[in-house]
């Protein structure tokens, strides 16, 4: 028996989750009509109807559509095609809307041909500018200006100056990424540093060895579990066909609940069991009903397109069950001592109830329906755990579903029996591929690309498409329920795989191997980037940028200003007063009026006809170690004292 595989599409929509609400918006308007024969009068009533009456948008205002709309919803979905009523992707995303810019593309009197021709040419400038090393946008913004002065002159366009040729920051940001050939060849340690691919080591040797129903319930077996009793959650699934049942035990951690990678790890392992369910429905209340895991499942309708889910009140959940198929026969619950089902008012958790009471009951450390009275294995005694570990935990509990799985139930076949007449008859599951649900059930998270790869957590991983994108920011889709992946989407629309965890060990070779490997990568794409520019002189275009300038500006004569005629003199007193004086050599005096600099003349030395009077004083304090200077120095000039002897004279 061959499964029906679903290959995963060729080029993934990035508004996937938006298409499809948007689609069931729709078709949520057009559902009176539909309701019609096509092209029949009524169905032409009812659009009138509908075009007469104000529909909630998607953003929650009111809105009312003419009938020529409906017309034109209604003809897509007559033709099969569902996709035609969501937004249709731009064909011409990425395109560049102007040659180079609005102004520029207006003001030019130039043929197309000329303009395509002039723009061709300086979008290879400003991609030469980057790759060349210019040393900012707003250089490029200034030299691609005169650049393309310089092109619509040579043209033919005689009026085109700096202003009506201005070229923006948004032209010359589009080839912002050609600056990585100038990093490559002009800034080693920064290429090495920052943009060059590196493999992650490690120090540790470690290696590593038709409709379907959901709902969570608490298990009615108390677990000992980290010093603590707890109850373990069932993500449960029920196949209506054949009433088999898929549980995922979840021992939760203190202070932890059910989270979304609990319930995807789950739906996954269903569906590689049984296959894709064509129709999900979870119930309203429950732990399903979280946005994240809605737009999960909203996506992998829209990947599918075999797939539908549902969130139901848990009224419209319980009239899809019939018990009593679910209930065994009575030599059964005899066998197994279960007491009679009571439905109770949520009728899906009859199912569970029957699970509890007829199989889960076999577990120690089990406590029946009500936990206010708590089965005992003594009066007065708290019951009894399950003590053994988590592993036989899981064991014994599958032990119990294998049990229901191969009991008959009241239409005298058992689940696993159900099953087989299905296969027998030919019935094939739907399996898409697991790269389906990794793209479906992901958070989309924006990393920086660093020459080791992204890092999520703790750990580290890089795949080749995301070499040339070392240093910049992508969207990267994470998998919260498998660690081993996560995905980047490139701008085609193609999806890469990125292993996490790929570290090399020190003094692996093979790590050395991967690092030139990826190295070479960055190379090869760097002179793919190098073959769309030109080698340009940045300084020669830069004398370039200035001689196409108007001249310098001349400085005009000035008025002078004179103090009256003094002018010359103040000049003659400033240049005198700044002249430093001469330096004079030991014993050389300058005289106070004239400046000039003079020896005084020696004295003459004799005896001297005064006697010397004793002093008694002076013998008596004279210290021994002072001597008189024998030829003591002559008196130095004293300007002062001239000045006033002359003053007397006068």
């Amino acid at each position: 028996m061959e499964p029906i595989v679903l290959n995963a599409p060729e080029k993934y929509n990035l508004r996937i989750v938006q298409a499809v609400t948007e689609q069931r918006w729709k078709l949520s308007i057009l559902g009176p009509a539909l309701m019609h024969p096509k092209n029949s009068k009524a169905r032409g009533l009812a659009l009138e109807t509908i075009a007469r009456a104000e529909h909630p948008t998607l953003s929650g205002d009111q809105k009312r559509f003419s009938v020529r709309t409906l017309r034109t919803w209604l003809a897509e979905v007559d033709a099969g095609n569902l996709g035609g009523l969501a937004r249709k992707e731009r064909t011409d995303k990425g395109d560049h809307r102007q040659n180079i810019s609005r102004q520029w593309d207006k003001a030019c009197p130039l043929p197309e041909a000329a303009k395509t021709e002039i723009a061709a040419e300086l979008e290879k400038y400003a991609r030469s500018l980057w790759a060349g090393g210019a040393p900012s946008a707003k250089r490029i913004e200034q030299l691609s200006t005169s650049k393309l002065v310089e092109l619509s002159l040579a043209a033919g366009w005689a009026q085109a100056h700096a202003k009506n040729c201005l070229v923006s920051r948004h032209f010359v940001e589009r080839y912002r990424e050609y600056g990585l050939v100038a990093i490559k060849e002009r800034n080693a340690k920064l290429f090495m540093d920052e943009y060059t691919p590196r493999i992650q080591r490690n120090r540790e040797g470690l290696k590593p060895g038709d409709v379907v129903i959901g709902d969570v319930h608490p298990l009615d077996v108390i677990k000992a579990h980290d010093g603590r009793e707890v109850h373990a959650r069932l993500i449960a699934w029920l196949d209506l066909a054949t009433y088999d049942i898929h549980v995922t035990p979840i021992l939760l951690e203190k202070g932890r609940g059910i989270r979304q990678e609990d319930i995807a790890r789950s739906f996954i392992d269903m569906v590689e069991a049984w296959g894709l369910p064509r129709c999900l429905y979870l119930d309203n209340g429950s732990e399903y009903k979280w946005e994240e895991m809605m737009d999960g499942f909203m996506a992998l309708t829209g990947l599918t397109h075999a797939f539908e889910a549902f969130v139901k009140a848990a009224s419209d959940l319980g009239e899809m069950i019939d018990p009593d198929i679910a209930t065994p026969q009575p030599e059964a619950r005899a066998l197994i001592r279960a007491r009679p089902y009571n439905a109770p008012a949520k009728q899906i958790e009859g199912v569970f109830g029957i699970l509890e009471r007829g199989f889960f009951s076999l577990m120690p450390g089990w406590i029946g329906g009500d936990r206010m009275k708590k089965l005992t294995h003594k009066v007065g005694e708290a019951p009894r755990a399950y003590q053994g570990d988590t592993k036989e935990f899981e064991r014994d509990l599958n032990t119990c579903l294998e049990l229901y799985r191969n009991t008959e139930q009241a239409d005298g076949s058992s689940p696993y029996d159900k099953r087989r007449a299905f296969y027998a008859q030919g019935w094939r599951p739907i399996q898409p591929k697991r790269e389906v649900f990794y793209y479906a059930f992901s958070e989309v998270k924006n990393f920086k690309v660093r020459p080791g790869g992204i890092q999520v957590g703790d750990t580290w991983g890089m795949t080749d498409a995301l070499i040339p994108m070392i240093g910049k920011s992508v969207d990267i889709r994470v998998v919260k329920w498998d660690r081993s992946h996560t995905f980047y989407v490139d701008g085609t629309g193609k999806m890469h795989a990125i292993p996490m965890g790929n570290a090399y060990g020190h003094g692996d070779l093979n790590g050395a191997k991967e690092q030139s490997r990826r190295s070479g990568l960055l190379n090869e794409h760097i002179r793919v980037l190098k073959a769309d520019t030109a080698r340009v002189d940045l300084l020669a275009e830069g004398r370039r940028h200035v001689e196409a300038q108007p001249p310098a500006p001349v400085l005009p004569e000035g008025i002078t200003i004179d103090f009256n005629g003094h002018g010359e003199a103040v000049s003659a007193a400033l240049s005198e007063a700044t002249d430093p004086p001469p330096r004079l050599l030991p014993g050389q005096q300058r005289h106070p009026n004239t400046g000039e600099i003079f020896s005084p003349r020696p004295q003459e030395k004799g005896p001297s006809d005064a006697g010397t009077s004793f002093g008694p004083l002076k013998v008596l304090f004279a210290r021994p170690d002072q001597k008189e200077k024998p030829n003591p120095e002559p008196p130095m000039f004293d300007p002062l004292k001239h000045l006033s002897a002359k003053s007397r004279k006068a």
